[in-house]
C-alpha cells in the first residue's frame, strides 16, 4: 500500500488514511493520516467525511501546534515521521515538499541520503541536495556542502567551494561554520594561514558556546605570547637579529606588541634595512588593537611625515 500510495494511487493513498485515522493494522497516527489524505486529488463524498474525521483526529492529538504555511505542515509531518522511526515516509514527504519548491526540504532530503535514512545511502545526491538548498541561503546547507566540499564526498574535493560556502555560513550565523572557517585559517587547510583572522573566528564561536573553539582560542593566545616573549628575551640580552625574527613571527601571528616593536626596529634599521613605510604599516596593525605606544607612534609618522604623507589633522586624532 505504501509503495502504491507513493506513487499516487488514489485507492492506497485512501486506505492507509483510514489505517493511520482508526488504528487499523497500525498505530494511530493523524499527521501520518493527514498526509495520505493530503495526496488524493479527487476524494469522493464518502472520503470527504473520513477527510473531516482526520482533521478533527489531529487537532486533537496535537494540541497547540501552529503551522504557518502548508509547506510547515509538510515538513512537521516529515520531521513527526523521522522521530517516530518512519525514515522511508519522512524521506518521500521531503522529497514531495522538495518538488513543491520548499526550500528546507532540500536540506532535509540530503541529510537523509547522507544516512542512508529511508532512501539509499548517496553522498552524490546529499551533496547535490545540499547545494540545491544552500542555493537559497540555507546555512545548515551550507555547512554540510562546505563539509562535501573539504572532504570530496559525493564529488571531487574544491577547498575554494568549502572555503565560501563556510564563509556563507559563518555570516548567516551558523557556529560550527565559524568554528570551521577559524580551522582552515588556522590550520591552511582551505586557504593560506591566518592566525589573526583565526583568533577572531574562534573567539567568535567560543562566545555561541562552542568549547572547542575556546580552548583553540586559548592555545593560540599562549603560543604568540611565547614567541613574544622570546623576541623580548633576546633584546635584554642585545640579541637584536633574534629579537627582530621573533618580533616578526610574532607580529604576523597577530601580537599587538610585538609589531610595535618591529615598527620601532624597521623604523631605526636595527638588525634589518630601514623601511619607514613598513615601520608606520606595524604601527597601524598594532593601533588598531589599541597599542597606545603603537598609537602614538603612528600619530608621530603621520605629524612629521615619516613613512606615511604628512597630516596634521591625522595625527591629531
Amino acid at each position: 500500500l505504501v509503495r502504491a500510495a507513493n506513487a499516487g494511487h488514489q485507492a492506497a493513498c485512501f486506505e492507509l488514511a483510514k489505517m493511520y485515522a482508526t488504528g487499523d493494522g497500525v498505530r494511530a497516527y493523524a499527521p501520518y493520516a493527514r498526509y495520505y489524505a493530503d495526496k488524493m486529488t479527487k476524494p469522493s463524498i464518502a472520503q470527504r467525511l473520513y477527510l473531516r474525521k482526520l482533521a478533527k483526529v489531529e487537532a486533537e492529538e496535537a494540541p497547540g501546534v501552529s503551522l504557518a504555511s502548508p509547506e510547515e505542515e509538510r515538513l512537521y509531518l516529515g520531521r513527526k515521521a523521522e522521530a517516530s522511526g518512519e525514515q522511508a515516509i519522512a524521506a518521500n514527504i521531503y522529497f514531495l515538499a522538495a518538488q513543491a519548491g520548499n526550500k528546507r526540504a532540500n536540506y532535509l532530503l540530503g541529510c537523509c541520503y547522507a544516512a542512508g535514512n529511508g532512501v539509499p545511502q548517496s553522498d552524490e545526491e546529499a551533496r547535490r541536495r545540499f547545494r540545491l538548498a544552500a542555493a537559497h541561503g540555507d546555512t545548515d546547507a551550507l555547512y554540510k556542502l562546505g563539509h562535501y566540499a573539504k572532504n570530496g564526498l559525493g564529488g571531487p574535493a574544491d577547498p575554494a567551494e568549502a572555503l565560501r560556502c563556510y564563509t556563507a555560513a559563518h555570516e548567516g550565523g551558523h557556529t560550527e561554520a565559524t568554528f570551521e572557517l577559524a580551522e582552515a585559517y588556522s590550520k591552511g587547510t582551505l586557504s593560506p594561514v591566518d592566525l589573526p583572522r583565526a583568533l577572531a573566528l574562534y573567539d567568535i564561536a567560543a562566545k555561541a558556546g562552542h568549547e572547542e573553539a575556546k580552548k583553540m582560542a586559548e592555545d593560540i593566545r599562549s603560543a604568540i605570547a611565547e614567541v613574544y616573549n622570546k623576541g623580548l628575551t633576546a633584546k635584554r640580552a642585545e640579541d637584536m637579529e633574534k629579537a627582530f625574527h621573533f618580533f616578526s613571527v610574532a607580529a604576523r601571528m597577530g601580537h599587538p606588541a610585538a609589531n610595535r616593536l618591529l615598527g620601532e626596529m624597521l623604523q631605526a634599521g636595527i638588525a634589518c634595512k630601514r623601511d619607514l613605510k613598513r615601520a608606520a604599516k606595524c604601527y597601524r596593525v598594532a593601533a588598531e588593537q589599541n597599542d597606545i605606544g603603537a598609537i602614538y607612534r603612528l600619530g608621530v609618522s603621520y605629524l612629521y611625515g615619516i613613512g606615511l604623507p604628512y597630516d596634521y589633522q591625522i595625527a591629531r586624532q
